[in-house]
Order: C-alpha cells, then structure tokens, then sequence
C-alpha cells in the first residue's frame, strides 16, 4: 500500500510568483488599480465601502490594510443588514488576485524540442514559458510521478512508478495556480482530459476513470466560487464546511504531513482545531515537516513546536524555489518526474 503524503500549502507557497498575500495586498492592488487607468472593476465601491468602515477607527483598533480583517467586518455586515458589500470585496479580492496570477503561455512542440536540445542543466523546468511557474508545473507532475516521452512531434505520458507515495493537498490560498496549470497540461501539451483535481469527496467517484487524479481541498475557498477569510466561522457556509470535511479525511488519512509556506498565523485557529480532529482520528501519522521562512527569533519554529508536540517534527527555514528545483531529470527524449522525495529529504537535512 502507498504512504499517504499530504501538503498543506499557505500564501508562502504561491508568493514567489507574484501574487498579493495580506501583508501587501493593499499596495499591490493600489498599483493594479494606477496601472489600470482606474478601470479595475469594484475598486472605487472598495474604497467607498473602506471610507465607511474607516469612521470607526477613532473608537476601536483594527486595520484597514489588511484585505482579510476588512472582509471579516464587511462579511459581519452582511449577516446583519441588507447590504452586497461583501458580494463587492470578494469579487475585488479574486480581481486582484487573479490579475496577478501568470498564466502559462501557449504550449509549442518545436520550442520544447529546442529547450531539449540546449538542455545542459541538471534543473530543468520545461513547461509553461514562464520561469518561476514553471517550477510550479514541475512539482506538479512530481506530485503524480510521471514520464514524459518526446516521439517526433508528439507527446507521450505515462506512470512507471508504481511504489510510489499518494499525494494529496490541502491549501489555504485562493489562487488557480494548480487549475490553471492541469488545463494547460489538458487543453494544450496533451490535448486530453488525462490530469484532474478531485476537489470535494465525491469528486474521488467522478474522477474514478482517470489516471492521474490529486485530491486537492481548499479550506479559504477558491477564486471560481467563495472565499472566506480565515478569521470567519467556516460552518456559516455549506461549500467551505464541505472542504473542512474533506480536508479532515485527508489528515485523518496521512503517513506524512508537509506544511509548506504557512507560518501558522495565531488568528486561524479553525486550521488548529481540524488538524486536532484529523490527528485524533488518524492511527497513522509518522512524521511532520515544515518548510517556511521564518525570522531570527524562530518564531514559526516555535508555533510549530507549540502546537505539536511531535516527536518526529522537523523545521527547515528555507524559500519555496528551493524546494521547488530539482524535481526531474532528462535522458534519451524522456523527462522523469521521480526526484520529488529525493528533494525533500536533502532540503530538510
């Protein structure tokens, strides 16, 4: 039987790409919005709506520039008046994020040859056309183990890795970095339906007939339905309580946990209280590695130690590139994405 491995991947994970975490959401979307002549859709609803919510801080403390505590008082709002201005700030939020996420570039078999034939690397990171997210689409096709063969102007896939671990995700970003990298895989380098997400619990009956299937939970919500910030009662909503759900069948399901990119912030203690349930249940869990910048005063480190009080926990300070490099090798016309446990043992020595 495979050893399950699951990644819990936080806004540390997708910051190498550009795209806005709490810290600089505001400016960054300050800048989108200058860079846009001012035609970013809801942003002066946005800063009508911050305007409005700015007139209490005279009399408590909170601050406005972070993205998730004004969703928090806005989605507040809404439970106790009639108002859409929660409806607002979402679709501003995904605005912002999406317009920051890279999308892959389209996929050409003749410029894929020619990175082959000038490969010289022992890093290589062939797919997309962009150069961070194609680390990205590497870890992916690490995650389901694969080979790819090139055969004169066509592309073959195929799994010969039959030992090897079950992956799984669970993220707590909203981005489409994962979906936008399989469709490209599907619509555009394969031109078929092979990779899919199992993203909900009957997705694993959906899916059933597809080879290369990653199940993949999203307890914040996603930019292509809700998104709920970490502060909020994630029962309140049906969809994200589903999520929870099968998050909590993931960990419950886990040989091995790697947190990567998620310091553990105090304010999301829903994310506390699932991993005590899925930890209670599991009978399991052998190890638990962590992977995040921290600060000289170690404290990510020491949030981590805190909260488990595991005897086979390890903490590695170090840049998601880094993990990210070195998750394939190249020979004869064949990529092999089979380095991604290789990977992660020399970067947490």
């Amino acid at each position: 039987m495979s050893d399950n491995i699951l990644y819990v991947l936080g806004a540390g994970f997708s910051a190498p790409l550009g795209i806005p975490v709490i810290k600089n959401f505001y400016n960054k979307s300050n800048t989108l919005y200058l860079s846009n002549n001012n035609k970013l859709p809801y942003f002066n609803e946005v800063k009508n709506i911050e305007t409005e919510v700015g007139k209490v801080s005279t009399f408590m403390n909170f601050d406005l520039r972070n993205i998730e505590e004004l969703l928090s008082i806005i989605e507040m709002k809404s439970y106790l008046t009639d108002t859409d201005s929660e409806k607002v700030l979402q679709e501003y939020i995904k605005e912002v994020i999406d317009c920051y996420t890279p999308k892959p570039k389209e996929f050409n078999i003749k410029n894929l040859k020619t990175q082959l034939g000038n490969y010289y690397s022992n890093n290589p990171h062939f797919f997309t056309g962009h150069p961070v997210l194609s680390q990205y689409a590497s870890f992916i096709l690490a995650l389901f183990v694969v080979t790819i063969k090139i055969i004169d102007n066509n592309l073959e896939i195929n799994s010969g890795f039959d030992d090897h671990p079950k992956y799984s995700i669970i993220t707590l970003n909203y981005d489409m970095v994962f979906e936008n990298i399989l469709n490209y895989f599907n619509n555009q380098v394969f031109k078929q339906n092979i990779f899919a997400l199992n993203r909900k619990l009957d997705d694993n009956n959906n899916n059933s007939k597809k080879k290369y299937c990653l199940s993949y939970a999203k307890i914040h919500g996603s930019l292509d339905s809700i998104i709920i910030p970490m502060t909020w009662n994630k029962t309140s909503n049906e969809e994200i309580k589903e999520q929870y759900k099968f998050a909590y069948q993931l960990i419950s399901d886990a040989k091995e946990i790697r947190f990567i990119g998620y310091s553990l912030p105090v304010a999301d203690n829903h994310l506390k209280y699932l991993f005590i349930n899925g930890i209670m249940k599991t009978q399991n869990l052998q190890k638990i590695d962590v992977i995040c910048l921290d600060d000289k005063e170690e404290t990510v480190k020491k949030r981590y130690k805190k909260l488990f009080h595991f005897r086979e926990l390890r903490f590695k300070n170090s840049k998601v590139e880094d993990y990210l490099n070195y998750l394939c090798s190249y020979n004869n016309n064949t990529i092999t994405y089979n380095l991604l446990e290789d990977r992660h043992e020399k970067i947490m020595k």
